[in-house]
């Protein structure tokens, strides 16, 4: 009789596409309470970086989770063989920044860069935080032309 009853449900297609739409429910929420989970704790360590913690000479007990200490260890050096011709070293001891943005604009695009002082590059404090503001002009390769930097800005 069990079998009987088995085999009625097997041979209607409406069961079979509700079993398939059981399944891919299923998966698709266990993925999502899985990625949730994930993202959402922080503190778990996943092995999601296997293959490079293989290739690498460092042992998995070596590894910190302390934060670095100092400023320094955020510091990002411009990534490009380049030397700034006007250069403020002593703005950001000056103002102490929570945050520096540094916005790319070719020199012969002043309008782009009054545009930018007049709309969002006008906020100095972001939540009570001090955000300083810096345009980095240059020429690629293909841009250069016969006026130097300096006269392109002023």
């Amino acid at each position: 009789m069990l079998e009987c009853f088995f085999s009625k449900s097997e041979k209607t297609p409406w069961t079979r596409a509700k079993r398939w739409w059981c399944i891919l429910t299923m998966i698709l929420m266990l993925g999502t309470f899985m990625s949730t989970f994930y993202i959402s704790n922080p503190q778990v360590s996943w092995p999601l970086k296997f293959w490079t913690r293989l290739r690498s000479s460092q042992s998995y007990d070596n590894d910190s989770t302390s934060p670095p200490e100092g400023p320094s260890a955020y510091f990002v050096p411009y990534p490009h063989r380049y030397r700034f011709i006007l250069d403020e070293p002593h703005r950001c001891l000056q103002e102490s920044p929570f945050l520096v943005l540094v916005i790319p604009v070719a020199p012969h695009n002043r309008e782009a860069r009054d545009t930018i002082r007049n709309t969002w590059g006008r906020e100095t404090t972001v939540l009570g935080q001090v955000v300083s503001h810096y345009f980095l002009l240059g020429l690629s390769k293909e841009e250069y032309g016969t006026a130097t930097p300096k006269e392109q800005v002023s």
